[in-house]
């Protein structure tokens, strides 16, 4: 889509979001409620983050954004802190919830398995197999430093998650 748009010619502003921490049905704070952070692939493997809510907030900073060096610009959104494994998530959700978290992964082999499956039924089902065996070559890494110029220092993985927290009524001090 991105080659398409150029080849056009017109005037851009590409925003490439990274994996959303909360989800629409946000299986991750259901999980935290009763204890787990459900998370795929392994204990080791980086990729970034982002919140709807930020990624919203940058869309419409970019719609009206004054510096035109904006233009035909491919913006990465990530953490001011890099990437984060699944262990990283837990830990810092543990820490700004009060929580013991496990871990529980799905292996990456189940999710090689279920893609042809899938693919039968599902077309979004296969693409989400697809991406998230994509985020398993480590490759899927912002660099935030256009994120930065346009919009000021991203959020860290802490402050980010602190805010969904909070949301979520997970934050130590919505348990209180």
């Amino acid at each position: 889509a991105e080659d398409l748009v150029q080849a056009s010619g017109m005037p851009f502003i590409f925003l490439r979001a990274p994996a959303f921490v909360d989800q629409a049905d946000d299986y991750v704070a259901k999980g935290i409620k009763s204890g787990r952070f459900y998370g795929i692939g392994d204990h080791l493997t980086r990729w970034s983050y982002v919140l709807t809510d930020d990624l919203a907030n940058y869309l419409a900073q970019a719609a009206v954004h004054n510096d035109p060096a904006i233009l035909n610009q491919t913006i990465d959104i990530g953490w001011n802190d890099g990437p984060h494994n699944q262990q990283d998530l837990a830990q810092i959700i543990a820490q700004i919830t009060g929580k013991s978290v496990k871990l529980t992964l799905v292996p990456w082999w189940v999710l090689r398995l279920m893609v042809r499956p899938v693919r039968l039924f599902s077309d979004l089902g296969y693409d989400l197999l697809k991406m998230f065996l994509f985020f398993q070559k480590g490759k899927f890494v912002a660099n935030t430093a256009l994120q930065t110029q346009f919009f000021g220092t991203p959020p860290s993985a802490h402050d980010a998650l602190t805010r969904w927290a909070a949301q979520k009524g997970l934050a130590r001090d919505a348990a209180a």
